[in-house]
């Protein structure tokens, strides 16, 4: 397997410079940081790693990005100084019994490979499939690596998949190998309590930042088509799949929309679902009421012009799609849901890190999960009450500083200051 393995002139001249600063200063001072993650494809984990890179970026780290996946896939673009390194493995592909020993140390070594050579001061991994692999490489390393979870999801049942063994083996994967990180990061307190059985000073929580809003988000860009300006819209975001609840999203508008003829939804996104929601849409709502844009790189100018958003997910970590409606100043109707679907013969109700985005009542509303009925009455109330949408989407400011990204990247400089203090000490990962 051919690695690209770099040399960076600007970091290598400054290489002795900028140990000197880190050891004496901490955070403060430029340190060299190493995301590894699947990819750049379009989805929250995604869009929340590219911001991350960036406000280190902003703020004088010296940032190298892994993906296992190829440049060829990306939806997110990072910033041009930012270095980049694709290891052009696919993650999921089939592999001979036989063969899975060899090609996984050899997936391994490439990995450890390509992160050696970025001479990183830390390690940041993203989502347990690419944290399992990054420690496994790491192991005996005095680098230490820091795994971030973004959703609490042990095995995904998806209505349309079957059960699958291999991501049930990932998953079991992190009780053997988490032990060995510097900290487990989750992005919401709600994905933070499934890893209780660590002990508290091996964790922390740090939202995900708010997006900052691009000047050039101009309100007159071009609308998809079948979206009409004159009309009054709602908005939703996210991935069409089983767990974002875009049919639930629309059994519930179908039920109003004959008494608000004038009113437009909004999905953007992509995904598996695209299809059959296309048709679903087709079969409930006029076709004039429901517009389907794709996926966008850059949905803030729709954002700012709907009059509110709506999450419909039956199970949520920390969704940047609603993080970003709230940047724009959007109150928000979402689903109460759980961090993760409901396990086998579980009872009660499990809190979700939608709770940590949507003060209810003040910027938003929640509703139960998987209530179309309820989704209806309160998507109803805000249709017809302008006054109420503008009350709350004035609290919407006050909301969103409680992740804004110089609060995020804070949190995470002071984790890079206490990281870089255990290796002084050279402890191992």
């Amino acid at each position: 397997m051919n690695v690209p393995l770099y040399c960076y002139g600007t970091r290598m001249a400054h290489e002795d410079r900028m140990q000197d600063a880190c050891m004496g200063a901490g955070a403060a001072a430029p340190c060299r940081v190493t995301f590894v993650a699947a990819g750049l494809r379009c989805g929250g984990i995604e869009r929340a790693l590219v911001s991350l890179a960036g406000a280190m970026l902003e703020r004088g780290h010296q940032v190298t990005v892994i993906t296992f996946a190829p440049e060829s896939t990306d939806f997110f673009r990072l910033a041009p100084d930012a270095p980049r390194v694709s290891l052009n493995i696919r993650l999921g592909a089939p592999t001979p019994l036989l063969q899975l020993w060899s090609t996984t140390r050899a997936r391994l070594q490439a990995l450890r490979a390509a992160i050696d050579a970025s001479q990183p001061d830390v390690v940041i991994s993203h989502a347990p499939q690419i944290n399992v692999p990054t420690l496994l490489a790491m192991r005996g390393s005095v680098v230490p690596v820091i795994v971030t979870e973004h959703g609490d999801v042990p095995v995904r049942p998806e209505a349309d998949r079957p059960w699958l063994w291999k991501k049930w083996i990932w998953y079991r994967l992190r009780r053997y190998c988490y032990p060995s990180a510097f900290r487990i990061v989750s992005v919401s307190r709600a994905i933070d309590r499934s890893f209780a059985w660590l002990p508290a000073e091996r964790r922390a929580v740090i939202h995900n930042p708010a997006p900052s809003i691009p000047a050039h988000a101009s309100t007159h860009s071009a609308l998809p088509v079948g979206l009409d300006p004159h009309r009054p819209w709602m908005i939703s975001m996210g991935r069409l799949s089983h767990a974002k609840g875009h049919d639930l999203l629309l059994t519930a508008f179908a039920r109003i929309a004959p008494q608000f003829p004038q009113w437009q939804l909004v999905i953007i996104g992509d995904g598996e679902l695209r299809e059959s929601l296309h048709r679903l849409a087709d079969e409930l709502v006029h076709k004039n009421q429901v517009v389907f844009t794709g996926a966008l790189a850059s949905p803030f100018a729709l954002l700012g012009r709907a009059q509110f958003f709506v999450l419909a997910s039956r199970y949520e970590g920390f969704p940047m799609a609603v993080a970003e409606a709230l940047a724009c100043g959007l109150p928000v109707i979402a689903t109460d849901c759980p961090s993760r679907p409901r396990k086998f013969g579980e009872r009660g109700r499990v809190a979700g890190g939608i709770r940590e985005l949507v003060r209810d009542g003040v910027d938003g509303f929640l509703v139960p999960p998987e209530d179309p009925d309820a989704l209806a009455d309160a998507m109803a109330r805000w249709m017809q009450s302008p006054q109420e949408r503008s009350q709350m989407a004035q609290q919407t400011a006050s909301g969103t500083t409680r992740f804004s990204r110089e609060r995020v990247i804070e949190d995470w400089e002071r984790l890079l200051e206490q990281a870089m203090a255990g290796q002084r000490r050279g402890i191992a990962c």
